[in-house]
């Protein structure tokens, strides 16, 4: 525009647009590089008892990156948790991941699961990587992207413990006795009575009343 006359439009590249010997050029925007691969490494799955360690472990891996000694630089890393056996990309629970080691080409990340959860349950655990400002990418137990399939989420169970000082027997007489008990979690306690000596039974026994 010069002054108040009407605009003018340039087209590529000798003049004027008009569409055909100047038109209009074309711009291309490409998606942010992902990552090339990345899994959840183990462990599979596992069982602990509220404020135990539980340590997960992820690698991922980008040419020219990762396998380079030490930490790649640009990678990011995280581990997720549910209670529902669902997508990670829609979980809204994630804890950055510490570089652990180098694993071949491979970079390796861990986190402790256990430090986060301590409630008694089940819940379900993946990987999650970005490379610099590039979407966010999932890892599945063991060899890939996350899928539900073939790459799957870990389990983690998280059993009920008794709160410290108990269990414990009061106001005991020479026929009887108060078993008290306090947990972490809502459940059944289960007791059986022996003689002094004998040998202790089994989980399974006590909880059938057998002696």
């Amino acid at each position: 525009q010069l002054g108040t006359a009407p605009y003018v439009y340039g087209g590529l590249n000798s003049g004027f647009w008009n569409g055909t010997t100047n038109f209009s050029g074309t711009l291309t925007v490409n998606a942010a590089p992902q990552v090339d691969w990345v899994n959840l490494q183990w462990p599979a799955s596992g069982t602990i008892n509220s404020g135990d360690i539980y340590n997960v472990y992820a690698q991922v891996y980008e040419p020219g990156i990762t396998d380079a000694p030490g930490q790649g630089a640009g990678i990011s890393a995280w581990i997720g948790f549910s209670t529902t056996n669902t997508n990670p990309a829609t979980w809204p629970m994630w804890s950055v991941s510490s570089f652990n080691a180098d694993n071949g080409n491979n970079d390796e990340y861990v986190f402790n699961l256990g430090g986060v959860l301590t409630d008694p349950g089940t819940y379900y655990y993946a990987s999650r990587f970005q490379l610099g400002t590039s979407p966010y990418v999932y890892g599945g137990y063991n060899s890939g992207f996350w899928d539900g399939t073939t790459n799957v989420s870990g389990v983690l169970y998280i059993t009920p413990s008794w709160t410290s000082g108990w269990p414990k027997a009061e106001d005991a007489l020479s026929t009887a006795f108060t078993a008290k008990v306090n947990l972490n979690a809502i459940g059944t306690a289960y007791y059986v009575v022996l003689p002094s000596g004998a040998t202790a039974p089994t989980p399974a026994q006590v909880k059938a009343g057998q002696d």
